[in-house]
This record gives structure tokens, C-alpha cells and sequence, in this order.
């Protein structure tokens, strides 16, 4: 196997694998009340965040009428939860979708259906100013997009595109979105993983098979990895019989990728 095709295999079974420690909270997160956090609007697709001080941030699209609908947030501090904001008004979102770094920046990403386009959002959230930033467009058309954020607040975007996955990625340092990128066929909704040195996997169905894309942020790059072959797990004896595989997820990849 290649070195190239080892780093991929390494990062897929690296954000596969990611878990969080536990939280640490001065006071229960939860009281024994339930709060209501919305506002006027019909509450519809809720999303919630927690950062790494066990700060909370929930989103949500609100919908009033047709054509009337905007992304809504709320935080939850020590103080409790503050009243709900407008993140944005953009008419006709999608669900939106939500990823919070360990410092309490938040990114929040929807689609605004308003054919022939829709245009793919997002906005970003921080701590120190406690504020929404304006929504920025990632991309004319969009649909089902997926963010998620590594240890140091850099943050992976993707969604389907009009030819298949697109991607764009936000620099911490620089404070800026990359411009859109093409990251694999078209085909079903992703699924995304992002690990703490933010190198990512992205998983779809396209054509029937399963399709994998790894990218590797000190590459700035994607790699396409092997799609991985169904494994009946009822059938014990089907794979190597009597041998027990060992490795964990990276054999588990490798086996699936034939090498």
C-alpha cells in the first residue's frame, strides 16, 4: 500500500473513531423545567451544539407562511438560555445544519429554495462579540449541506452541487471561506466526519455503491479512497475463516479496499 493510500485509510478510520470527552459543567446543563427558546414562528428542524466550556447553542428554522420563513438561534450560558435572534430571513430555508468548535465559534449552513436557484448560505457565530456574522453564499446552487469543525476552528463545508459534491472550507486564521471546490460525483446526501487536525471523510451513495472522499488539510487536498464492499456481518465465517481480524477499523479498510 502507498503512503498516500495509508494517510487516507489512517484519517477515514481517525474520524470514524473520533470521540469527545466528557463535559465537565458547574451546574447541570439541563433544569428540570423545559424552557422554551423560540420565538412567534412554527419551530421546525432544530439543531443544538455544545462547545468545549459546555456552552450550548441551538438553531432552528421558524416558519410563519409560505415564503416567510428565517434561521433562528438561542445560547445557553451559566446565566441560562438568552432569548432567541434572528440569525437570518432568507424566505425559504432548508433544515439548517450546525457545528460548534471546542471555543464556542459556531457555523451554521442552510439552502434557500427559490427556483431556478438556490443559493447555499452560511453564517458564522462568535463568542467574544456574541453575534451573527451577515450570511455569506458559498454557492449559487446548493442543496443538503453538511459542516463540521476541527479542534482549531477551522470549519469543512459540503453539499450537493449541480455536478455532483462541492466543498469550501473556513480558514480560522485567515477568517475567510475557500472558494467552492468539486469533491466528488453526484449522488445521494453526504455525510461528513471531521477529525481534530481536520482532515475529513465524506461519505454518499452514488450509482448504487457507497462512495468515499478523503480530504487532508495539510494537503489542502481530496483524495478519492475505494468504495467499501458490503459486508453481510450475519455470515461470520465470510471473511478469512478462522482468523479473527485484528486492527480495528484501519484492517476493516483496508480488507474493504482489496489491499
Amino acid at each position: 500500500m502507498g503512503e498516500y493510500a495509508r494517510r487516507l485509510l489512517s484519517a477515514l478510520a481517525a474520524a470514524l473513531a473520533l470521540g469527545q470527552p466528557a463535559l465537565a459543567f458547574a451546574q447541570p446543563l439541563w433544569p428540570g423545567t423545559v424552557v422554551d427558546v423560540s420565538a412567534a414562528g412554527e419551530v421546525m428542524l432544530p439543531k443544538v451544539g455544545v462547545d468545549g466550556e459546555g456552552r450550548a447553542i441551538a438553531v432552528w428554522h421558524e416558519y410563519f407562511a409560505p415564503g416567510q420563513g428565517r434561521i433562528m438561534s438561542a445560547r445557553r450560558t451559566s446565566s441560562g438560555w438568552s432569548p432567541p435572534r434572528i440569525v437570518a430571513s432568507p424566505g425559504t430555508p432548508s433544515a439548517p445544519e450546525l457545528t460548534v468548535d471546542p471555543q464556542g465559534y459556531a457555523t451554521v449552513a442552510w439552502a434557500v429554495y427559490s427556483p431556478p436557484t438556490s443559493p447555499l448560505q452560511v453564517s458564522r457565530y462568535s463568542p467574544v462579540t456574541d453575534t451573527w456574522n451577515l450570511p455569506v453564499t458559498l454557492a449559487t446552487v446548493g442543496y443538503a449541506p453538511r459542516v463540521a469543525a476541527d479542534a482549531e476552528g477551522n470549519v469543512l463545508a459540503v453539499w450537493i452541487g449541480p455536478s455532483g459534491l462541492e466543498a469550501s472550507r473556513y480558514t480560522a486564521a485567515t477568517g475567510a471561506w475557500g472558494p467552492p471546490v468539486a469533491a466528488g460525483p453526484p449522488g445521494g446526501v453526504p455525510s461528513l466526519a471531521v477529525n481534530a487536525a481536520g482532515d475529513a471523510v465524506v461519505l454518499w451513495s452514488a450509482e448504487g455503491e457507497l462512495v468515499l472522499r478523503c480530504f487532508v488539510a495539510s494537503e489542502n487536498a481530496w483524495f478519492n479512497i475505494p468504495p467499501l464492499k458490503p459486508i453481510d456481518v450475519r455470515d461470520r465465517g465470510s471473511h478469512r475463516p478462522g482468523r479473527q481480524r485484528r486492527g480495528g477499523m484501519d484492517a476493516l479498510l483496508r480488507e474493504s479496499a482489496g489491499r
